[in-house]
């Protein structure tokens, strides 16, 4: 269904750009460039899942084993970004799932913004 929507708006976008654009002012070319611009931003969005969306928030103390598991089942076969909040998340053994996951791109380290793995234990 995402796809199919993000389809639609491609197609709105080229349409409104061919009809619009051929007879209009230097002033409404950018207006419609810019709202084309916006409205494909927007499509793209949808492809960013949030963290704290399952309830996960850093520096709480609390066993997130089980919400990130359904994070990553939720974004099982999509090409999606995961995006946590800088902070701390614990991940306890009790309860948690043992499987390879293939991450790229992690960004910065630590408690910073694009912060990633400082250390792992058990």
């Amino acid at each position: 269904m995402k796809e199919a929507g993000r389809l639609l708006a491609y197609e709105f976008s080229i349409i409104a750009i061919f009809v619009l654009y051929a007879n209009s002012t230097p002033m409404k070319r950018f207006l419609i460039s810019a709202l084309t611009l916006c409205t494909l931003c927007v499509v793209e969005a949808n492809d960013t899942i949030r963290a704290k969306d399952f309830g996960i928030t850093p520096d709480t103390y609390i066993n997130y084993a089980e919400p990130i598991n359904r994070l990553f089942d939720s974004s099982r076969n999509k090409d999606a970004v995961i995006v946590f909040e800088p902070g701390r998340y614990d991940i306890w053994t009790d309860g948690a799932v043992r499987k390879e996951i293939y991450i790229t791109n992690i960004r910065g380290e630590g408690r910073k913004v694009g912060g990633g793995v400082r250390e792992a234990c058990g």
